[in-house]
């Protein structure tokens, strides 16, 4: 039975769609622009500092696996309020932070925080919205989804140049506070009393579930294309600013403006794919995508190698980069979506979680290496984007 509400409180819904996403994407990379600066706060190496990355994925991966399931048993409202507490005391003690392992527990402590926050839109879609309003809201919830990491890093460069690099974890308190305090006010509960008591809850049957989707190798191949493709965005948000600010010498305003240009190619390829899929095959629209990827990365790994370091041989080649990417995403994450048909909820939860699960261990291993930041650039492109490539010639094999 559904929920009925209020003229007021249905657009709230609509609203809470659209923006609910902000605190967990805007965390993702809104302070890469302050890490050359956290570095030298906190006197420890890059790869320290670029765990701060890794470590906020990893708690994202995790709580929204798990905040999706609870939350269809307890409802919505009820996770929200002591999820979003658990991530503003992790930005908390990110603010505070005076030596580097609390701005890591700092950072673990938010991502955790923000699994809520990273799932709740498709839920509110799902079970609050008439079904003729969805497609509407969904344009929106995606504009705003696409728009978050690409003015994050822009804000973050100004607060840094500006303020400190404890700006902008204020920055995400107060977006985040502002957001939990209205929902508290006014949005309503919108899972049904019938459908929560109705389910069978307990995290052994999560795990079953969750690893019969996993053995589903079309599933598990796609999935595992997105997060490589998706890892491009940390791991340009990981490398880029010491490339730029210490290697380039350039401000951390101007990174950010530079950042704007990673997230404006992924969303024009998301344009494109639009029109491309109308007139031709969805996997050559992919085969070509990733084959272009291979060659831009392949062309500015000889940059790299060859020394020949400037703000052309790094942007250029990455913008490209994540607009063929934008281009396959959807794709895709479509083909993920549709590969496993029994246990589709979990599916749908485990493909965000798996995509930051494999986004963590990516970056994490690209902060232990000490190479030239320019070439593990370059050759992460490369590697990730030849992985996906053979991962989707098996799926099509198969």
């Amino acid at each position: 039975m559904s929920i009925k509400y209020s003229k007021f409180n249905y657009n709230l819904i609509v609203f809470f769609i659209i923006i609910i996403n902000i605190p967990s994407g805007m965390a993702v990379d809104q302070y890469t622009p302050s890490l050359p600066a956290m570095v030298n706060f906190f006197a420890v190496d890059k790869g320290v500092m670029q765990w701060t990355v890794s470590l906020y994925l990893l708690g994202l991966a995790l709580s929204q696996w798990i905040c999706g399931y609870y939350s269809d048993y307890h409802g919505r409202r009820k996770m929200l309020f002591p999820t979003a507490i658990i991530y503003l005391l992790g930005v908390l003690l990110c603010i505070f932070a005076h030596h580097f392992w609390m701005i890591l527990l700092g950072r673990l402590i938010q991502g955790i925080g923000a699994g809520i926050f990273s799932m709740l839109a498709p839920a509110l879609m799902g079970e609050a919205l008439d079904e003729k309003d969805v497609p509407r809201v969904s344009g929106y919830f995606t504009i705003s989804y696409s728009l978050v990491p690409i003015i994050a890093p822009v804000i973050g460069g100004y607060l840094q140049h500006y303020f400190n690099w404890q700006a902008n974890f204020i920055f995400l308190f107060v977006i985040c506070f502002l957001i939990t305090i209205i929902a508290f006010i006014w949005l309503p509960e919108t899972r049904s009393i019938e459908t929560k008591t109705s389910r069978e809850f307990g995290f052994f049957k999560l795990f079953k579930d969750s690893f019969e989707v996993i053995c589903n190798l079309n599933y598990l191949r796609s999935v595992l294309s997105l997060s490589l493709l998706w890892s491009v965005i940390p791991i340009f948000g990981i490398l880029a600013p010491f490339i730029i600010q210490n290697l380039l010498h350039q401000s951390a305003k101007v990174y950010g403006q530079y950042a704007l240009f990673i997230g404006l190619g992924f969303l024009l390829g998301n344009l494109f794919n639009n029109i491309l899929i109308r007139k031709f095959d969805h996997f050559k629209i992919i085969l070509v995508s990733l084959f272009l990827v291979i060659v831009i990365s392949i062309v500015q790994s000889i940059f790299m190698f060859a020394n020949m370091l400037s703000i052309v041989t790094v942007m250029l080649p990455s913008v490209l980069i994540m607009f063929f990417i934008g281009i396959v995403f959807p794709l895709l994450f479509g083909g993920a979506a549709v590969a496993e048909k029994k246990l589709v909820g979990v599916a749908s939860s485990l493909i965000g979680c798996l995509i930051c699960l494999g986004a963590f261990v990516i970056t994490f291993i690209i902060s232990l290496f000490e190479a030239h930041p320019a070439v593990t650039l370059s050759l992460s492109f490369l590697i990730l984007s030849v992985i996906s490539l053979v991962l989707q010639i098996f799926n099509k094999n198969s």
